[in-house]
């Protein structure tokens, strides 16, 4: 494979998204979030108004005045251990952009020469790309869809070859190689040449019209390509089997929208729909139960964000409790509690 480019530069955007898709993880909590540039809203920088943190713990007063103070903070550990483990929301948002990141510049990075990574996803080889391939603790599996028919699959059909591999669109010894234009605005173009052996199986997803059999050199710009693999579409699903202290917690969530992933990479949300809980601490008798979850994940340049709410009840111990967490496009929510 080779790169060249008639101009030596590569703009900070398009390195961003090259290098963000280049980390070795396992799990979720291995990475922090983010890694494509896009128009979503600035993340909020006011710092965190948190009644778990204030040693007077506001909204608790009626339901705490006879409770000493151990058995008061022991009651709580629950809500703060539930806190940290929904932090997994924040980097498994943040996987998903990578994975957006990397599929959509496969091809330019392979033209200038850059890597670009699985982002710690394995590919399953059957359509599900995993960041745990042990089921245990937490991961995030993701399918990528087709967004029209095609002729090997119909709109829907989840793509069953690797996205992240150039030899999905090129095979045979493919060389890349990519001149770079930029316009008095300082918007970056690229034109992209190519030659290969032979159409790789997912060749049609480029947008470059149907292959020829045998060897082929094609020229082609870079947002066409770019366009064609952003109409591809995206859902994820995260597992979280955490312990946080003497709490337990495991839930799943679902992306509840489709999204595509030229989509998501500008600044459309990844909404976080919950399939199932559980929390508890058995040793003081308490369960967790959810009473609101709307949240979503919105991916910034080379970070992320939640935005939203989860409220949910703390059941037995010392005394009942509800929890509000109130993320206003901040990775760190405002806590709220309220006696029941």
């Amino acid at each position: 494979m080779t790169a060249s480019s008639t101009r030596p530069f590569v703009t900070r955007a398009l390195r961003s998204l090259a290098l963000a898709a280049v980390f070795p993880i396992v799990a979720c909590s291995a990475l922090g979030g983010g890694g494509s540039t896009n128009n979503a809203p600035p993340a909020n920088t006011a710092p965190a108004k948190d009644a778990l943190d204030d040693p007077k713990h506001p909204g608790l007063e009626t339901c705490t005045a006879n409770v000493g103070e151990t058995s008061r903070e022991d009651a709580l550990a629950i809500a703060q251990g539930f806190k940290q483990s929904c932090h997994e929301l924040v980097v498994c948002g943040g996987l998903a952009a990578q994975m957006s990141a990397g599929a959509l510049t496969l091809v330019l990075n392979a033209a200038l020469g850059a890597a670009t990574g699985s982002g710690g996803f394995v590919y399953d080889g059957k359509g599900t790309y995993k960041t745990n391939t042990s089921g245990q603790g937490t991961g995030m599996d993701i399918e990528l869809r087709l967004p029209k028919d095609t002729s090997f699959g119909k709109r829907g059909d989840v793509i069953t070859f690797d996205l992240l591999k150039l030899d999905t669109y090129f095979k045979g010894d493919p060389k890349l190689s990519a001149s770079g234009s930029i316009d008095t605005s300082g918007n970056t173009a690229y034109k992209i040449a190519a030659s290969f052996g032979e159409p790789g199986p997912g060749y049609e997803l480029l947008g470059l019209g149907a292959a020829a059999g045998g060897s082929a050199s094609v020229s082609f710009d870079f947002d066409k390509v770019k366009a064609a693999i952003g109409e591809i579409l995206i859902t994820a699903k995260t597992h979280v089997d955490d312990k946080q202290g003497k709490s337990t917690f495991v839930y799943d969530m679902a992306s509840k929208s489709e999204l595509t992933l030229g989509r998501f990479a500008s600044g459309t949300p990844l909404d976080m729909s919950l399939v199932g809980v559980r929390g508890e601490r058995p040793d003081l008798g308490q369960t967790l139960a959810i009473t609101k979850w709307e949240i979503r994940y919105l991916d910034t340049s080379g970070s992320g964000y939640l935005d939203g709410t989860i409220g949910f009840d703390v059941k037995g111990g010392a005394f009942p409790y509800g929890v509000t967490f109130d993320y206003p496009r901040r990775k760190d929510p405002d806590v709220s509690l309220a006696c029941r």
